[in-house]
């Protein structure tokens, strides 16, 4: 329960970090551990919301790693998903892969 409680807490603040990507990297790299499927179905509408740009790079490389590191169960299927979604770069969909094949790996 205490897990669930932190993980909506940094979603919480997620939502009024705006467009500060730098600020929203940091609280996404935070719910690292959390390892409920709620976090990781936010996590998933995040990569769907924002769009891959300059500006926002880094922020879906967090949300990708953090994804990673979930148990294969929570985000295998989803992490399919948008391997073949030609609205991701070929290097946005080539670190869906690695983050599906570091997941494979729990």
């Amino acid at each position: 329960m205490f897990q669930k409680r932190m993980s909506t807490n940094y979603i919480g603040f997620l939502v009024h970090a705006g467009d500060d990507w730098r600020r929203r990297t940091e609280i996404v790299e935070r719910l690292e551990g959390f390892n409920t499927p709620e976090c990781a179905h936010f996590l998933f509408s995040e990569l769907e919301r924002v769009k891959s740009n300059s500006s926002t790079r880094r922020y879906l490389a967090s949300v990708l790693k953090v994804l990673a590191a979930m148990p294969r169960e929570l985000v295998q299927s989803r992490l399919l998903e948008p391997i073949a979604d030609n609205r991701f770069s070929p290097r946005m969909r080539n670190r869906f892969i690695e983050a599906l094949d570091r997941a494979s790996r729990r």
